[in-house]
């Protein structure tokens, strides 16, 4: 029982409510909030306690749209409006009226339908009239112009409305707005009068009146500055600037001049937010101007270049320090924020890798591919994911590293509280601090992790110990082109425009990537129409040499290795190994030396749902040669497996996993009594496995999707504190998966005993090379079962050598 009960019951309600609250802007406990709101709503109602009910559900509203429960969010935010409505009339009801109208309306973007349209309609134009009737003007006109822009995107979102309609009925709703404006208090209106003319501009741009859109926004601008509203201004500009790079794309006969006046109202803009603070548009300021100078290269400028990358340098520099504040503050304020974030940074890399490219800078473009994919790493993973345990104890092992990463804390706690324009000092001592911890060594995994930190070119060789029989291979997408990025380390890269294109990949996967197609005899040569996908390597490597894959996009569900070089498939020519990306494969190679142990310890968990008799049989037979006492059926615990990932070498899992697309992690090992470990509950681990194997068995499912199961959890594990994990890319036929498993561990153990003296006595310097026993394993049961289906799952991700 919660402490606050001791108290009388309306007051009870009323702090159990600010707790809630309170509570509610953390992200990871968003569950127990919700069930804790929707407990206290029910209790407010008998203790007249209105105003709490109706928070509460405002709160459950907004929360159940956080996780795209739309009608639970939609349900709320309509309880919060009756209670209002019933209990203290129509104007505090307003409000929460608006709040319903939003909810619909983000449902409507997100999932469009005519009915919901006409829901949102009505909402909104019941919410005016009697915002009318009780002279709620400024309320009014708010509905009004809300009004507006539904006319514009619903038009947008469904086939057969009419744009022309849509933009009529947008000026109606926005004359009716433009009545009121006199019958607001005098210091609003001049800025009411700017939000108006700006909605106009929105309507004649749905229209492509772009000449026309500009003269609004212009006179838009010119008000809010009038009104003081310098803010608002900037944005102005910075649409302006957007509008003028459009008809600057638009207009193959574009002059000098409008190019000039395109930049010159993003630089206008950007001084404003310079100046103020707002990092985030900052950023997109940036791109912007990048883009429009990518615009003046097409037309021959010189330098044009030069000034697209610096300023996709600067954008991406406050982006990586935006992405590093959403990380580390816990607020759901920052998970909004930070996906919207995420989703326009794509095209940032990818404008910096194109460019380089047209520079012939190819280390550049290198950097630019490999900045996206270690800046998108936590992306990868979610919001919400603490700091895995070993990173931490780590950090606080070390005196200097705690001591930086504490400061780092307490400088983010300052800006948190700091209004934007006073936030110019700060940032320039965390800019100096994060330089430092830079450059301190036991931080390189922690800013791995928050995608802070990079792989620099330079660092391959000391990374892969001055091997030079290692390629690392990477894919870009640009526009519909593939290209392979291929470097050895302490040589140049080397980029191929591959001849496929992304959308004959996407074709490719869609018709042959399901499990009754692999199965075919025929699958095989079906490979061969994606082999141009790894043609390069006939020339950019030798047969035996390690290869690092690091696939992009949608290629990160295709077996690469099972394609062929020349006459040979890639797994028979060559070790493979895959990683997310080049910075986690560093972040793994940076524990390997860690002490070889005198013996291996091995933990074995199996069909934990007892439903696989082979893979019951597959454990007994592991655990016999592994001499290791198997857990299977019900002994297959979560609490077992969290003590057994703490403490063991090797972890093998034989059982089911499931991979929740919407919120990674939220993933999850299936365990006995219907239990279990999700990727969330890895980082609480201190988890010590220098292998950790996963057979995820064959579940019933239809179809293969690409990154689908159980790939997801494998760099959450290695992030967590596991040095190698093999896994498969889709699920595992069960005699596969025990073969798989005897060959495999049969290698393992041979080379652990060839590695040493006696069990007390091992050898110096010694490793097992896990990329030679996956090989060797998945090419016997290609001899026996040559089907895709059956051989070309298994995978190695992170560090090979399983003993240094």
């Amino acid at each position: 029982m919660n402490s606050l009960n001791s108290l009388p019951d309306a007051q009870w309600c009323r702090e159990r409510y600010q707790e809630l609250h309170t509570a509610n802007m953390q992200a990871s406990q968003l569950p127990a909030v919700i069930e804790g709101l929707q407990a206290l709503f029910e209790r407010a109602i008998p203790l007249n306690e209105f105003r709490v009910a109706a928070g509460c559900a405002m709160l459950l509203s907004l929360d159940y749209k956080r996780l795209g429960e739309w009608a639970s969010s939609i349900r709320w935010a309509g309880q919060a409006r009756d209670v209002a409505m019933e209990h203290f009339g129509w104007p505090m009801a307003s409000n929460a009226s608006k709040t319903l109208a939003q909810v619909t309306y983000d449902y409507a973007r997100d999932l469009p339908s005519s009915e919901i349209f006409s829901q949102l309609v009505s909402l909104l134009t019941d919410g005016a009239e009697r915002d009318g009737r009780h002279h709620m003007f400024e309320d009014q006109a708010d509905k009004y112009g809300f009004l507006s822009d539904v006319e514009l995107v619903r038009a947008a979102k469904l086939e057969g409305v009419s744009t022309q309609d849509a933009f009529q009925n947008s000026l109606t709703w926005l004359a009716e707005a433009e009545v009121l404006i006199p019958q607001l208090p005098e210091e609003l209106q001049l800025y009411y009068m700017a939000e108006n003319i700006y909605k106009r501009s929105n309507a004649y741009y749905a229209i492509n009146d772009i000449s026309t859109a500009l003269v609004y926004l212009q006179h838009a601008c010119n008000l809010f500055q009038e009104a003081g509203k310098e803010r608002e201004a900037a944005l102005m500009n910075k649409r302006i600037g957007l509008l003028n790079l459009l008809s600057v794309e638009r207009d193959t006969e574009t002059t000098t001049f409008s190019l000039n006046e395109t930049l010159e109202r993003f630089q206008r803009s950007e001084a404003f937010l310079k100046t103020v603070g707002f990092q985030e548009q900052l950023a997109d300021c940036h791109l912007q101007q990048a883009w429009a100078w990518e615009r003046a290269l097409l037309q021959g400028h010189e330098g044009a270049l030069e000034h697209a990358l610096r300023n996709l340098d600067t954008a991406e520099q406050i982006r990586n320090e935006i992405r590093m504040d959403f990380t580390l503050r816990r607020d759901a304020n920052s998970l909004v924020q930070k996906q919207a974030l995420v989703s326009r940074s794509a095209d940032l890399y990818t404008l910096g890798f194109e460019l380089s490219l047209k520079g012939n800078d190819t280390r550049r473009s290198w950097w630019w591919l490999q900045q996206g994919k270690a800046r998108g790493l936590l992306d990868l993973i979610g919001f919400g994911a603490d700091m895995p345990k070993t990173i931490k104890a780590d950090i606080f092992r070390d005196k200097t590293a705690s001591r930086l990463w504490e400061q780092e804390a307490a400088i983010l706690q300052q800006l948190s509280v700091t209004p934007p324009g006073d936030r110019f000092r700060l940032r320039e001592s965390l800019a100096n601090l994060r330089r430092s911890m830079n450059n301190h060594r036991t931080l390189h995994p922690a800013l791995v992790y928050r995608g802070a930190r990079s792989l620099e070119l330079d660092q391959l060789e000391s990374m892969f110990d001055s091997r030079t029989d290692v390629v690392c291979v990477d894919w870009a997408v640009v526009h519909n082109k593939l290209l392979m990025v291929s470097v050895r380390p302490g040589q140049e890269p080397k980029i191929s425009e591959l001849e496929i294109l992304l959308s004959d990949v996407v074709s490719w996967i869609q018709t042959n990537m399901r499990p009754t197609r692999l199965r075919q005899s025929s699958a095989t040569d079906r490979l061969r129409n994606i082999d141009p996908l790894v043609a390069p390597l006939a020339t950019n490597s030798n047969e035996g040499e390690l290869l690092v894959f690091c696939p992009t996009n949608i290629l990160s569900g295709l077996p690469l290795h099972a394609l062929n070089v020349g006459q040979q498939v890639i797994i028979e020519r060559n070790p493979v190994i895959y990683s997310t990306s080049l910075s986690i494969l560093q972040h793994c190679l940076q524990r390997q030396g860690r002490a070889r142990p005198k013996s291996l310890s091995v933990a074995i968990l199996a069909d934990p749902t007892s439903d696989r008799a082979a893979a019951t049989e597959s454990a007994s037979n592991l655990g016999s040669q592994m001499n290791t006492d198997p857990l299977i059926g019900t002994a297959a615990t979560a609490q077992a497996f969290k003590c057994a990932a703490e403490r063991v070498d090797i972890f093998h899992y034989h059982g089911h996993v499931r991979f929740d697309v919407n919120e990674p992690l939220e993933s999850a090992f299936k365990l006995a009594g219907e239990q279990e470990v999700t990727a969330r509950d890895l980082f609480s681990i201190q988890m010590r496995p220098k292998l950790f194997t996963m057979i995820a068995c064959e579940s019933g499912r239809q179809r293969i999707l690409p990154g689908d199961e159980p790939l997801g959890l494998m760099p959450v594990l290695l992030l967590a504190g596991a040095n190698a994990v093999v896994g498969t890319m889709w699920n595992c036929w069960d005699t596969a998966g025990k073969e798989f498993t005897e060959s495999f561990y049969h290698s393992i153990h041979l080379g652990w005993k060839s590695s040493s003296r006696s069990d007390q006595e091992p050898l110096p310097s010694s490793a097992i090379d896990l990329a030679l026993a996956l090989r060797e394993a998945v090419l016997g049961i290609r001899k026996r079962r040559p089907e895709p289906y059956f051989w070309a799952l298994f995978v190695l991700y992170g560090n090979w050598n399983l003993v240094s």
